[in-house]
C-alpha cells in the first residue's frame, strides 16, 4: 500500500526543488520526516519497499534517496493509525 498520489507528488516535488536549486536548507526540509507518534512498541515485521517513483534532476538518478523516503512516511503513517 503506497502513500496517496498527492503526498507522493508532494513529497517529490520539494526534494525535486531542493536538488535543482542546489538549497541544502530546502533538501533538509524536503526529507525531515514527520514525528513518530509515542507507541508502547514499535512494530515488528522486516522492511519492505513500497513505493517505486523515479526521480531525475539534471541528468542524475535520486529515486535511491526518494523511494525510501516515500517508504518511510508511509511506515509513520501507518504506525501512527495503528
Amino acid at each position: 500500500m503506497p502513500l496517496p498520489r498527492n503526498a507522493i507528488n508532494s513529497i517529490k516535488g520539494d526534494l525535486h526543488s531542493a536538488l535543482s536549486a542546489k538549497d541544502p536548507h530546502g533538501l533538509a526540509r524536503a526529507v525531515d520526516l514527520p514525528p513518530l507518534p509515542k507507541v508502547a512498541a514499535p512494530p515488528t515485521g522486516g522492511s519492505q519497499q513500497n513505493h517505486v517513483e523515479v526521480l531525475k534532476v539534471d541528468g542524475a538518478d535520486y529515486s535511491n534517496v526518494l523511494n525510501p523516503l516515500l517508504d518511510a512516511h508511509l511506515a509513520i503513517k501507518m504506525v501512527s493509525e495503528s
